[in-house]
């Protein structure tokens, strides 16, 4: 999670620095999460083909740290369509983290035994959230202290996450596979056959909520970097610890917490979006 970290918020910044336009900031954040939808998609289908989860995985993150590399390398190599080659590089490093998610939760989930599977699930998601945390300031403070000279700053960052992608890599191989719990060749539902069952049941109803926080925070989450950055002009703590917000709810474990940290979300939008109107006036 070092990697996601020192680059999940620092995309958008980055490409600011291109003076990508508005138009461009929405490409830079839709077609990699296309593609990785897409992706996800197959990746059980593409993982029984190669036959081996492990194997998949192992080449997926390699491509994914391999690619930070030539993102870093944008602005000194290239002269012509700089945010087109963002868009590029980001897309395939997406897409080959999608091809990352499937197998290794199956993978995990089979090595860990069912009465500590809540447990360690629980306790792994609050160490990566902690690393990401620390990390994503970790990139604030390198890019607070070279203000005059981003594109060095970008460029160490993103050194940093292929790097750490890397080390990640070598411990995926030394990870032993397990055999599959269940048979490859069982029978599976048809989206259309999971969809029909989506408004009776608890878990059907709780993917048609995610589906609208997901779409409703989409539709703002690619330019409230800009709105920050560029029209509020704030510096890179401030962009960060604003940034804070989703892991307060990634931390959650309480249901009537989740429900109202749920409801005053879009009171959090609309108070952002008095706020850079009421700027205009100051």
């Amino acid at each position: 999670m070092a990697s996601f970290g020192l680059t999940a918020n620092y995309l958008t910044p980055y490409a600011l620095t291109m003076q990508a336009t508005t138009q461009q900031i929405g490409y830079l954040t839709s077609l990699p999460n296309f593609a990785n939808m897409l992706i996800q998609l197959f990746a059980p289908l593409i993982s029984e083909r190669v036959g081996s989860r492990k194997s998949l995985l192992v080449w997926s993150v390699l491509v994914q740290a391999l690619l930070w590399f030539p993102i870093l390398l944008i602005p000194f190599v290239f002269h012509h369509n700089l945010i087109w080659w963002l868009v590029g590089f980001v897309t395939l490093s997406t897409a080959a983290g999608g091809l990352i998610g499937p197998p290794w939760s199956s993978m995990i989930a089979d090595l860990a035994p069912p009465a500590l599977r809540g447990r360690y699930f629980g306790f792994r998601t609050w160490i990566t959230n902690l690393v990401s945390l620390i990390f994503s300031f970790i990139s604030a403070g390198l890019l607070q202290l070279l203000t005059g000279n981003t594109r060095l700053a970008f460029a160490i960052i993103f050194a940093g996450a292929g790097i750490s992608r890397m080390v990640s890599c070598y411990y995926v191989t030394q990870v032993a596979e397990p055999k599959p719990v269940l048979p490859v060749n069982i029978h599976r539902e048809s989206i259309l056959q999971i969809a029909r069952g989506l408004w009776s049941t608890n878990i059907g109803r709780f993917i048609i909520f995610a589906f609208f926080m997901t779409l409703a925070q989409n539709i703002d989450a690619p330019f409230f970097s800009v709105y920050l950055l560029r029209a509020l002009n704030i510096n890179y703590i401030n962009y960060q610890v604003i940034g804070l917000s989703p892991n307060v709810n990634c931390q959650v474990r309480s249901v009537p917490a989740a429900t109202f940290l749920s409801c005053i979300t879009p009171c959090g939008w609309q108070l952002s979006l008095g706020w850079g109107t009421s700027s205009r006036f100051m």
